[in-house]
């Protein structure tokens, strides 16, 4: 049986942010790839995480960490240098230091994960971290991986929706194998009961209309989606919600700020 839908986070892309609401609790993960900014808007419930070099991202934003965790293979500082509580991973390790972080957020109950400094630098973490987010959602809880022109989220075996004043392009892509039962409603080009398959990208540079709302796949099986953002402070929405359904199997959602 599904989920009730819930609402996405919204994202300003001025402030390159995951906008929450105010009672909910965070885990914010901070690893070592491109991160410019890490506006944060952190709460008393909300848990920082740095992965392995993220401590020095969180040092140069002065952001306040509870917990440290990696092999250190990245990370300029030294846990001589800083007083924080620290794990210590060996190097010879199989899992990310990411992996390994989001492990403890499940632990101590966050289901809700924001992943910064994941995306950028090299292609294997990146694809690692997407693993990453799967498996979250796998483990029921959201995760999304964000920097300031992208953010990712996978969903599985649910129904999503987002705030009103959406804009710009949504590409769809099988993630997993075959995706059945697949529903674009309120898109540019829509689909009923589609097939997506991860050999054929079919589902590219579909564009959201502004006076209806935008219902998503519904479907067996896994889609990657990526949205190409139009300037404007709210990350999701259009005049009506759009919703994102997968009947069974997970979805990857890739927003790409314009």
């Amino acid at each position: 049986m599904q989920k009730k839908a819930t609402q996405l986070f919204s994202f300003s892309k001025t402030a390159g942010i995951l906008d929450k609401p105010k009672d909910l609790a965070v885990c914010y993960i901070v690893g070592a790839g491109e991160v410019n900014s890490l506006p944060f808007k952190i709460t008393s419930k909300d848990f920082i995480i740095a992965a392995d070099g993220g401590m020095d991202i969180c040092l140069k934003y002065n952001i306040p960490v509870n917990l440290w965790i990696g092999d250190m293979d990245s990370a300029k500082q030294t846990n001589g240098q800083i007083d924080i509580i620290t794990i210590h991973l060996s190097p010879q390790k199989d899992q990310t230091d990411t992996y390994a972080a989001v492990e403890i957020a499940l632990q101590k109950g966050y289901k809700n994960i924001c992943i910064y400094g994941g995306l950028g630098g090299s292609y294997r973490h990146t694809i690692a971290n997407i693993q990453t987010l799967a498996f979250i959602a796998k483990s029921g809880g959201r995760g999304y991986l964000v920097n300031e022109k992208e953010v990712l989220t996978v969903i599985n075996n649910e129904e999503v929706f987002f705030a009103k004043t959406h804009k710009g392009h949504l590409s769809v892509f099988a993630l997993d194998g075959q995706a059945t039962g697949v529903d674009l409603k309120n898109l540019k080009y829509p689909l009923n009961n589609a097939v997506l398959e991860d050999i054929y990208p079919k589902g590219v540079s579909n564009g959201f209309i502004k006076k209806v709302a935008s219902p998503l796949p519904r479907l067996q099986g896994g889609l990657f989606c990526t949205t190409n953002m139009a300037v404007d402070n709210n990350f999701y929405g259009i005049e009506k919600p759009a919703t994102v359904k997968v009947g069974d199997g997970s979805l990857l959602l890739v927003y790409e700020v314009l």
